[in-house]
C-alpha cells in the first residue's frame, strides 16, 4: 500500500477484494466444506491473507475506507440474484 500511494495521483481511489478473517483467524467461505479445503490445497490455491473490517483501515493507509460491500450488498445490486448463492465469509 505504501508503494501504491507513491505511484498514485492525488485523489486516487481504488477497489479491491479481501477475505474477512473468521473469529478464530481462519480464512474460508461461509459454506466451505472440508472437500473445498482439500480442493483448494491440491490446486495450490489456499487463502493466504485476510483481515478484519476493523484492521482494514490501518492496512490501507493513507487511503480511507469509503464502503465495504458484502454478499448482501452484491445480491441487492442485481435484482435477479435475490435467491442466488453467493460465497461469503463466515
Amino acid at each position: 500500500m505504501k508503494t501504491l500511494s507513491t505511484l498514485s495521483a492525488p485523489g486516487s481511489e481504488f477497489a479491491f477484494t479481501f477475505m474477512e478473517k473468521q473469529g478464530d483467524g481462519r480464512l474460508r467461505f461461509d459454506s466451505q466444506t472440508k472437500l473445498v479445503d482439500s480442493w483448494l490445497r491440491r490446486r495450490g490455491e489456499p487463502f493466504l491473507w485476510g483481515t478484519t473490517r476493523s484492521e482494514l483501515a490501518e492496512f490501507i493507509r493513507p487511503w480511507r475506507v469509503i464502503r465495504i460491500f458484502d454478499h448482501d450488498d452484491l445480491r441487492q445490486m442485481h435484482s435477479g440474484s435475490a435467491d442466488a448463492v453467493i460465497a461469503k465469509a463466515r
